[in-house]
């Protein structure tokens, strides 16, 4: 039997792999932020909350990165950071959001898979 025989499955196989994505690296990011550029972790205003707890708060973050609300930080060095991971956390934001559409859209069309 095929791995994706149903067009439903395809698109969880693409929403599992986008959520992997996008979860591996904003983790990475907050947990490295928090680390190595405190101040910038807290002009963030995700307060002392831990990097795992912040993963809820998606949007904040990319809000924080799509805006460049870090530049008004005056932080050189946590600009930097942020700056070189910026468009790959904003992407992978927006591909895992597509992803659910995706899904939601297969659904519709061609039902679940068994069903």
């Amino acid at each position: 039997m095929d791995l994706i025989s149903h067009p439903t499955q395809g698109a969880a196989l693409l929403l599992v792999l986008m959520l992997g994505i996008f979860y591996a690296l904003y983790f990475t990011f907050l947990v490295k932020l928090k680390k190595w550029h405190p101040q910038l972790w807290l002009h963030t205003g995700l307060s002392v909350d831990s990097p795992v707890k912040v993963m809820v708060k998606a949007w904040v973050i990319t809000g924080y990165l799509f805006n460049k609300r870090y530049d008004s930080s005056g932080l050189q060095n946590g600009i930097l950071f942020c700056e070189d991971r910026r468009w790959s956390l904003i992407l992978a934001y927006y591909f895992a959001l597509a992803s659910i559409f995706v899904f939601i859209l297969s659904s519709l069309l061609f039902g679940l898979p068994g069903g």
